[in-house]
């Protein structure tokens, strides 16, 4: 309730949608002048529920911050006081009705609107990184600040193969593959992009995307972002 903006009352709040990852709940408020509020309210938990909620509330904010209307407004983000058995983390935003009717956005409007998102974007250390983990799905992303993109993307892959082999055993062919492509494939197709005095800029991008985490606001008829697990990557990051 504390993450609740300023003077607003906790009315009722009740299960909405669905996640593969976690709990997502419609939650209503009321304003000072008694209007009824509602918010968008996902609940995981433990470890990875910590890093996915907190890492989808950063990202949330570095993105409205830089288009406001592609975004549902982050509102808080935290762990419950009354946890139990497992440590029980929320992630609150504003509650964005979504056209049922038609669920994709225009291809056109959604793509320029993605490419102005990435060009008005600055990575606050000039790098490739990002200043907290983010996941896609509940897998973590590694995101430490780099100034090359291929040491980025070799660390990002590496992550995601780690997390494989611990989840599904060893497998020795697998592995040898891994190597290959970090050590051998990555520098060769992205070292020349920072080669030779070229230079690439570092984009905000959304970090998981697909068509299950874009919508069309049915207020303005606009599209928009759910779900983010941001870095600042190359921009073609998120083809």
């Amino acid at each position: 309730l504390t993450a609740l903006p300023p003077d607003r009352t906790f009315v009722s709040v009740a299960h909405f949608g669905t996640g593969a990852w976690a709990v997502t709940g419609k939650l209503t408020a009321r304003d000072p002048d008694g209007c009824e509020e509602y918010y968008f309210l996902k609940i995981a938990y433990g470890e990875t529920g910590r890093i996915m909620l907190g890492g989808e509330y950063e990202s949330s904010k570095t993105i409205y911050q830089i288009m406001p209307d592609f975004i549902p407004k982050p509102i808080g983000y935290g762990k419950y006081y009354s946890s139990r058995e497992w440590d029980t983390y929320f992630y609150l935003s504003e509650f964005i009705h979504v056209d049922i009717v038609v669920r994709s956005p225009n291809a056109a409007e959604f793509t320029s609107r993605l490419a102005q998102m990435h060009k008005l974007s600055r990575s606050p250390t000039g790098k490739f990184g990002f200043h907290v983990q983010t996941c896609d799905g509940d897998r973590a992303h590694v995101v430490d600040w780099q100034d090359s993109w291929a040491v980025f993307f070799r660390n990002l892959f590496l992550g995601v193969c780690d997390l494989d082999l611990k989840r599904n055993g060893p497998w020795p062919e697998y592995e040898l593959a891994i190597k290959q492509v970090a050590y051998k494939v990555i520098p060769r197709l992205l070292e020349p992009l920072q080669a030779n005095g070229r230079e690439l800029k570092p984009c905000i991008i959304h970090g998981h995307l697909w068509d299950g985490n874009v919508g069309i606001d049915s207020a303005t008829g606009q599209s928009i972002l759910f779900d983010a697990g941001s870095y600042f990557a190359h921009n073609e990051m998120e083809l």
